[in-house]
């Protein structure tokens, strides 16, 4: 029961920390033009929302006093676990990557891949009057 304990406290705190990030990822994220906010902003809502997600698998209203089987609620913490890290690995480590070539871009130590033309979305932006 002490390893259960211990995953719901971790839990508790990767949602928080990652809550936190993501607020913070949002409120610098302003203050870039919008191709730069897109990544930013995007990155900081996949990490809250995969973390919360592991929360809401596994602890979300769960009494750890009135847990009637363990194990099964370890089994179901091991492979909640395993879809947090192949999630974090997948999806959200292709925003990591992109957020990072944003980053490079802006710091002038790479330069953008992308027809300038062109929005993020690969549309051509409107024609001005």
């Amino acid at each position: 029961m002490r390893a259960i304990q211990r995953y719901q406290e971790w839990a508790r705190n990767l949602m928080t920390l990652s809550d936190k990030l993501s607020i913070e990822v949002r409120n610098r994220a302003i203050f870039f033009q919008q191709v730069s906010y897109e990544p930013i902003a995007k990155y900081g809502m996949a990490v809250s929302e995969i973390t919360n997600d592991f929360y809401a698998a596994t602890f979300e209203g769960v009494d750890l006093a009135t847990v009637k089987d363990p194990k099964a609620l370890l089994a179901t913490v091991q492979r909640e676990r395993e879809r947090l890290r192949d999630t974090a690995k997948g999806k959200v480590g292709d925003l990591r990557g992109a957020l990072v070539h944003e980053f490079r871009i802006l710091m002038k130590a790479e330069k953008a891949s992308a027809n300038p033309l062109m929005q993020p979305t690969g549309k051509k932006p409107p024609a001005a009057d």
